[in-house]
């Protein structure tokens, strides 16, 4: 049985540049879903995760929840990483609606997606949320509930009112879940709002919280897997569009933890994890009680990937080798730029001499055991052009980086305001004037320098384009990597080999094969 069916998954994303690149279709266990699942487990209740889920079609779609409908009580669907379809995927849609297949091919999935910074709809968007409210409402009488990031971070989840069956869910959610289910198991369902609003979550909650996989959850040991680990960023950076900032020590009971992943291993086999944590080492506590009470004390070895901060490292350069013992592969830093001025104007005042310092150290602690990867943003104020292009130079030739992301500044265009949440919108929207940002049209803004946005989302489309290698490997790409078959060692090589794009092509073909073997057994999956 299932008292609630949660379809999740993750877009492919492409990284091609005339056809030069690579696409990633993603094997990933999204931890949203999980996480609403392990708590409602929790309670005694059946729930169902539906990875890939942008693979199947509506008849497939239809016959998951068909054959699992015995103690339906709601379907769910997770946005957090259905947000980079293009505008031209037409033949997606036909595909979805009226293939007579179960699964639609990953060819016609690839051609709707998009690798820019404004995405304005959802693969599964109006129509298909639409269809879907529709149908359950008619056959099973149970609601469908819309939720993840997507419509947290967009007034009415962008979705104006779809239908009378369905409910946009934001926030962290397991209050709600949990209450809304219970509810109509007792059959006392109340009346629930369009969108429901879960601003606040139960912190002390969370620090008891776990992830529990199941034999449902199609747990694959050559995969990573999400581990929540904390939540909240210390941190409030100018550019930043994340809400739960200033933020301090919200990491998990470390017993907890530790439990987890002993359970996970011993009935799983599961010892590689992407961190949950919006900064891995955002106090020099957390990195050593982790390692104290969570890492040393394991009695296997774990791989882990994580977001990082480079000023902390500077701070704490010891920490550097506990988090090499502790399991780390890959660390992602926002390191954003290496103009002093800017820097400091957008709350990273490390400046260039302590940021190349801190990576020199680096270096010498990690060598190429633990990979550091830096995100750029192209654009900040004060920074000129010229700066911007001395910065991409150097993060192609540098050895004390392994790769590194370029991305233009985001700055919310005033037409876009209607739709997105006040709390939502970093510092430099909110205050275009003390930042010194005019607007040369509706989609192009122009920095105190005479930089424009459409200036730096071209020089960042031509870095890749023009990249001797051309590779950009996050925390999570790596974890990708490594579940399509790639060793720490082969990713480490791509950075000597020529022809980087089509290695990685050549292991990325495994991942189609994966995710199709998974869509069969989640077809399987009934009462």
């Amino acid at each position: 049985m299932a008292h609630a069916i949660i379809f999740t998954g993750q877009a492919p994303r492409s990284y091609n540049f005339d056809d030069l690149g690579y696409e990633s279709s993603y094997y990933s266990y999204p931890a949203g879903a999980y996480k609403l699942a392990s708590h409602l487990r929790g309670l005694g209740l059946d729930v169902l995760v539906v990875p890939s889920s942008l693979n199947f079609t509506l008849k497939g779609v239809k016959r998951i929840i068909e054959q699992n409908s015995k103690d339906l009580l709601w379907v769910g669907i997770s946005t957090t990483f259905l947000t980079t379809a293009s505008s031209k995927f037409d033949a997606y849609r036909h595909a979805w609606t009226n293939s007579d297949e179960d699964t639609i091919s990953m060819d016609v999935l690839s051609d709707t997606i998009q690798d820019h910074t404004v995405v304005t709809e959802l693969v599964w968007g109006t129509a298909e949320i639409w269809r879907l409210s529709g149908f359950l409402e008619s056959k099973y009488q149970v609601p469908l509930l819309v939720g993840g990031a997507w419509v947290t971070g967009v007034r009415n989840g962008n979705l104006t009112r779809i239908h009378k069956n369905c409910h946009i869910v934001t926030g962290y959610a397991e209050k709600f879940v949990e209450e809304f289910t219970v509810a109509r198991l007792k059959n006392q369902a109340a009346e629930v709002p369009y969108i429901v609003s879960n601003d606040n979550y139960d912190s002390e909650g969370f620090k008891q919280s776990t992830i529990d996989w199941t034999a449902k959850d199609l747990v694959d040991t050559s995969a990573w897997f999400p581990l929540e680990v904390a939540r909240g960023c210390a941190f409030n950076c100018a550019y930043c569009t994340y809400e739960h900032k200033n933020s301090f020590d919200m990491f998990k009971d470390p017993k907890v933890l530790r439990d987890e992943l002993i359970r996970n291993y011993e009935v799983h086999g599961i010892d590689k994890y992407y961190l949950i944590d919006d900064l891995y080492n955002d106090s020099k506590r957390k990195v050593r009680v982790l390692y104290d009470e969570v890492w040393s004390r394991l009695p296997f070895k774990v791989e882990w990937a994580s977001f990082m901060r480079l000023d902390l490292i500077w701070s704490d350069p010891e920490s550097a080798e506990l988090i090499k013992a502790s399991g780390a592969k890959i660390g992602s830093f926002g390191i954003e730029t290496l103009h002093d001025r800017a820097g400091r104007k957008v709350g990273k005042g490390l400046g260039r001499e302590r940021i190349i310092k801190t990576l020199e150290h680096l270096k010498k602690v990690w060598a190429d055991d633990v990979l550091v990867h830096a995100f750029f943003i192209a654009g900040l104020p004060d920074e000129p052009r010229e700066s911007i292009e001395a910065t991409m130079a150097w993060t192609e030739s540098t050895d004390l980086l392994y790769s590194a992301n370029w991305a233009p500044l985001w700055i919310t265009p005033p037409d876009h305001k209607t739709f997105v949440l006040d709390r939502n919108m970093n510092a430099i929207t909110k205050d275009n004037d003390k930042y010194g940002i005019d607007w040369v049209d509706k989609n192009n803004w122009i920095n105190p320098q005479g930089v424009t946005f459409a200036e730096v989302s071209k020089m960042c489309t031509d870095f890749y384009r023009n990249s001797p290698h051309g590779i950009r490997i996050a925390f999570t790409d790596y974890a990708n990597l490594r579940t399509a078959g790639m060793t720490h060692e082969d990713i480490v090589g791509l950075n000597q080999v020529t022809d980087s794009r089509g290695r990685i092509n050549s292991f990325l073909k495994n991942m189609r094969e994966k995710i199709d073997r998974r869509l069969h057994l989640a077809l399987d999956l009934k009462d």
